[in-house]
């Protein structure tokens, strides 16, 4: 049916499939006369069936959808009030834009007025290069717990999705808003934002699931894992198999004390845009990968305990801080920026610090860093030395099986403390050997002057095992013939005998 000149109706109801109604010419919904499906009120009857709006669309109130049926909206919408999808599904498609000034609800078992919704399962999908414009998106719209086992589902995968309210809880999107429902937001495509400083929040008093994968993109401050303490009757989690979280200053947090949440990271990107903490426990899945935290310039930092198969993959420069008690079994590879393993964090498996990164046992406090399985370096490792007793005032890095070592040692000595010829520090020590001469490595000492200078030497341990060892020998001569200030002088030496 095409719409030739403007429109007015109380209602839709589509009950057969197959209904399109286009044209250039606006429809719009209003609280005018009554019956139908009720006022500003679209039903497609029958499940597995669909209507489609492309000529524009209007309302002055809260718009509601109904019925088991899908309605795909293809043109330009702007709804002033609430969009509610109480049953079926909504679908934005093609190039359209829907501008909601109020809230748009997914899955809600009640009109705004109190009336009770003959359905309330609903469904959102969002894509091709369709924009939706609202305040505040809210799932699992179960008001007074009615309706147990309520589904709502946000399926984009394309298109933009933009929030630009704060609701009284800083909310920007609620997913798992009411009891007794599960709400589920998967994001394989375009881009969701929420806006103004705004909070994603899962689980505020329901289960809330965001799943991240593909090509989709999350822009926000925060995202809440749990939003709600003495949420007894449902969980938060977030699952990443592809994709990039854009994570602002709020972090990644759990707002809620003894309840449920899991934080399951595979295949994707999380980016700082700001410096943020969290201190969750997270899962490592490897699902579609490792997942890469970029810091993007800034410093972030993870106190929670990482487990499970997969690794994780450091990006970007600025400092990513790690001090749970690590035992994913993954590989740890820092391709960019610092990674700062500090407190109780160790790596159960293979670490590769490449071009551009560097490893740091810990800043500020000397200790000892294990290296479950092998460890290649052609980027930078950095040691504080500040006295002789290895681990306590130096830090060394202690492999369990192979050392392949290139790159650059970088040795900032913190303070100057008595040092004699001969004295030896032992920063790398490798059970199973290691693989390769210094040729390709290159040190940098800054910091505290000795008065003496370091030598470096591979030496033999016993049985298979090797260290990197800096000894100490004076050569003032030497040492101001090169212009190092009696700071340190570099050998790069294998003893004879090994095995």
């Amino acid at each position: 049916m095409a719409l030739n000149a403007p429109a007015t109706a109380r209602s839709l109801i589509f009950a057969a499939d197959g209904y399109t109604l286009s044209g250039p010419s606006t429809l719009t919904l209003t609280n005018a006369g009554s019956g139908g499906a009720g006022a500003n009120a679209i039903a497609v009857t029958y499940a597995n069936t669909m209507a489609i709006i492309s000529c524009p669309l209007t309302s002055g109130q809260t718009v509601t959808k109904l019925d088991e049926g899908a309605l795909r909206l293809e043109g330009n919408t702007a709804i002033t009030g609430n969009l509610n999808i109480g049953g079926g599904s909504v679908i934005l498609a093609g190039n359209s834009v829907t501008n909601v000034s109020g809230n748009t609800r997914v899955g809600i078992s009640y009109t705004p007025s109190g009336t009770q919704l003959p359905t309330f399962n609903g469904t959102l999908t969002i894509q091709d290069n369709a924009v939706l414009n609202t305040q505040y998106i809210y799932m699992g719209e179960n008001i007074n717990s009615e309706f147990p086992g309520m589904v709502a589902i946000v399926n984009q995968t394309g298109g933009t999705v933009t929030t630009s309210g704060v609701d009284g809880e800083g909310n920007g999107i609620r997913i798992g808003h009411w009891p007794s429902e599960t709400s589920t937001y998967n994001l394989s495509g375009g881009t969701l934002t929420i806006g103004n400083n705004a909070e994603l929040a899962l689980a505020i008093d329901g289960t809330g699931i965001f799943n991240l994968s593909g090509t989709g993109v999350l822009n926000t401050r925060t995202f809440v894992v749990n939003a709600r303490t003495g949420n007894a009757s449902g969980s938060g989690t977030w699952n990443v198999t592809g994709g990039t979280a854009n994570i602002g200053a709020g972090g990644i947090i759990n707002e809620s004390t003894g309840t449920a949440y899991a934080v399951n990271l595979g295949g994707g990107i999380i980016r700082a845009t700001a410096g943020f903490s969290s201190t969750l426990p997270m899962t490592l899945t490897g699902i579609n990968g490792d997942i890469t935290f970029d810091t993007n310039g800034f410093n972030v930092s993870l106190t929670g305990n990482l487990s499970g198969a997969g690794g994780l993959t450091k990006t970007g420069a600025g400092i990513l801080t790690l001090s749970g008690t690590e035992s994913y079994t993954g590989t740890t590879t820092v391709n960019g920026g610092i990674l700062n393993a500090t407190g109780a964090t160790n790596f159960p498996r293979d670490v590769v610090v490449g071009p551009g990164g560097s490893l740091s046992p810990a800043t500020g406090a000397f200790r000892q860093l294990n290296v479950g399985r092998d460890y290649t370096q052609n980027g930078t490792l950095l040691i504080e030395l500040g006295g002789p007793t290895q681990g306590v005032l130096y830090d060394w890095l202690n492999v369990t099986n192979l050392a392949t070592l290139g790159g650059t040692m970088d040795i900032n000595i913190t303070t100057p403390f008595p040092v004699t010829a001969g004295m030896y520090f032992d920063i790398l020590v490798a059970a199973a050997g290691i693989t390769n001469d210094l040729s390709g490595v290159g040190f940098n000492v800054h910091g505290a002057d000795l008065g003496y200078s370091l030598w470096a030497f591979i030496v033999p341990m016993g049985g298979s095992a090797e260290a990197l060892r800096l000894v100490v020998a004076p050569e003032p001569t030497t040492m101001a013939l090169l212009g190092l200030g009696a700071l340190c002088l570099w050998r790069r030496q294998r003893p004879p005998a090994r095995r």
